[in-house]
């Protein structure tokens, strides 16, 4: 193996902080994190807990100002957040020689101003450019005719302004990258480094997979999973739409995750025909993805949605949106469809046409089985290491 890297990760939460540094270390490279978890939580996730520096009081914070609605009733006091997370951020990085920073946006503008003292300096954006992501929202908004949870202004421009001090930028999905071509930025500073799952966690048995395919083939009513959060963002309005066209006896809609307050009129509808359960564990999910055979996320905005590598990897039919991240997860016609956002339609037609062709839809299940396209994280670990050296490690040493 090439020389390890000192590599310093900050995250404000967990986010994909936490996987790519199980990967980093699985390669053998020196990974430190600094998060606004307690340090004994990250053994919960398969970090020694020797590697975190934890920050708990911001991120109990946080929890309660959530509670509070504190984000929407005061425009702005999410970015005072952010910059209190930032200011230790940058304190914590500048005491240390790194040869990478990973660290994320909104919260990376304190440490991008310091005085260098790393090599790589990288800017992780889980989401699309925040200026398209507000734009997005704001669409939605006005579909739905609902308030939805959009990025103040003051977190725009400081996200702005860690797109432009950054070394370069680390997006989780090709769609995501283009919206920042779109405005503007140079495709040099803007690296794909696609999302990743933990494939044994989510991984179908071959007996579940068996089970699926005879299910299918026998003509059950098709079983349709949505996992995450029920939220306008995800495309809330578009389950709704395509549960109820559709026949109850040919079809059973499940959502396994929280409801959003925007959304819970919604999720609360007379006469639903979505089976809403509360969020789980990450450890039970995997019963949920077995039960299915197939899974729908209609998203208007997304990096690159975590379900969709936990669904590629347990084996389901996936269709989703292009906003979602899916043309990295899945291909066309193959592990699923890649259909356009904010257009239940198109989605009940493609489960209209899985349910009336039943050998089509069992031979995909079965080519595809539980593998399809499925990257864990030692292979995104690898796409951030090349990441860093194709930005020049060794050509901007500390000062």
């Amino acid at each position: 193996m090439e020389k390890p890297l000192k590599i310093g990760i900050g995250v404000h939460g967990r986010f994909h902080a936490f996987g790519l540094a199980a990967g980093l270390l699985e390669l053998g490279h020196d990974v430190t994190i600094f998060t606004n978890y307690p340090a004994f939580i990250a053994a919960r996730f398969g970090i020694p807990a020797a590697r975190v520096r934890g920050f708990p009081l911001h991120g109990t914070a946080v929890r309660l100002m959530e509670r509070l609605h504190a984000f929407e009733k005061m425009p702005g006091f999410d970015a005072l957040m952010h910059g209190w997370f930032g200011s230790w951020l940058a304190r914590r990085l500048t005491a240390e020689r790194w040869d990478a920073t990973y660290t994320w946006s909104s919260v990376s503008k304190e440490y991008l101003e310091c005085k260098r003292v790393a090599g790589a300096r990288l800017v992780a954006r889980g989401s699309t450019h925040i200026r398209r992501q507000w734009q997005l929202l704001q669409d939605e908004e006005a579909r739905t005719g609902c308030i939805i949870g959009k990025p103040s202004e003051a977190i725009i421009l400081r996200e702005e302004a860690e797109y432009a001090l950054a070394d370069a930028v680390i997006v989780l999905s090709s769609f995501s990258r283009q919206t920042f071509l779109d405005a503007g930025l140079p495709p040099e500073k803007v690296r794909l480094m696609v999302s990743a799952v933990n494939v044994a966690d989510f991984a179908a048995a071959p007996e579940v997979v068996q089970a699926r395919q005879k299910r299918l083939f026998s003509g059950e009513p098709l079983r349709v999973l949505s996992v995450g959060t029920f939220s306008h963002r995800k495309g809330a309005l578009d389950i709704v739409a395509m549960a109820d066209a559709l026949p109850p006896d040919r079809f059973q809609f499940r959502f396994v995750g929280t409801v959003a307050d925007e959304a819970i009129a919604l999720a609360e509808k007379p006469h639903g025909r979505i089976k809403f359960i509360p969020r789980v564990p990450q450890g039970e999910l995997q019963q949920h993805y077995a039960w299915a055979d197939v899974f729908v996320l209609p998203s208007i905005e997304e990096g690159l949605a975590a379900v969709l590598p936990q669904a590629a990897a347990a084996g389901l039919l996936v269709l989703a949106t292009p906003n979602s991240g899916a043309a990295d997860v899945i291909r066309d016609g193959e592990g699923g469809w890649i259909l356009p956002a904010r257009d239940a339609v198109a989605f009940g037609k493609k489960l209209t046409w899985i349910d009336s062709h039943r050998p089509e839809a069992t031979d995909l299940v079965r080519a595809h089985g539980s593998q399809s396209r499925s990257r864990d994280w030692r292979d995104a670990a690898v796409d951030f290491v090349q990441h860093c050296k194709q930005t020049g490690i060794d050509e901007k040493p500390a000062d």
